[in-house]
């Protein structure tokens, strides 16, 4: 299985940065979860595929993240 090791130390590496990365891990999803599908080893040996729950998270978090990060669209007459 692959691991997040590697992603976690990168996250943790730029904690002093003025807009520092997030992470979070989804215990059991394995790379590129939100594909869909069955897990599946890639060629070049890590597994990747589908975890629906850890998808459906991860797809809710960005769009909190960019709804907070877009302005509401005025009520006012347009000019």
């Amino acid at each position: 299985m692959t691991t997040a090791d590697r992603c976690i130390k990168t996250v943790a590496a730029r904690a002093n940065q003025a807009r520092p990365p997030t992470i979070k891990v989804y215990p059991g999803a394995v790379h590129a979860f939100d594909i869909g599908g069955v897990p599946r080893p890639s060629p070049l040996g890590y597994m990747f595929g589908g975890n629906a729950e850890a998808a459906a998270d991860s797809f809710a978090m960005t769009k909190a993240f960019l709804d907070a990060q877009t302005p509401a669209p005025s009520t006012g007459s347009p000019l």
